[in-house]
């Protein structure tokens, strides 16, 4: 149901949500306008996020063995070429 916000309709079969024992779990977010207003907000305040390590894609089996591995903190970055 992405984008019902944007006046989507959203269909679902709740006789298969029912007979799955699925948990359906609804959240809003806020407008465009308060995103742009979070991203200047960022931008300004020159905010950085804490990286643990940084994985070309070539080497993605060592991203997800470190992501796996415990210990960490901060984000495990895939570079991906352009």
């Amino acid at each position: 149901m992405v984008g019902y916000v944007t006046g989507g309709i959203g269909q679902f079969n709740i006789t298969q949500i029912t007979q799955r024992c699925l948990t359906l779990k609804g959240f809003r977010v806020g407008s465009t306008e308060h995103m742009e207003q979070m991203v200047a907000a960022v931008e300004q305040s020159n905010l950085k996020p804490a990286i643990d390590s940084i994985y070309d894609i070539d080497n993605i089996r060592d991203a997800f063995s470190r992501l796996s591995s415990g210990g960490k903190f901060g984000k495990i970055c895939v570079r991906v070429a352009r």
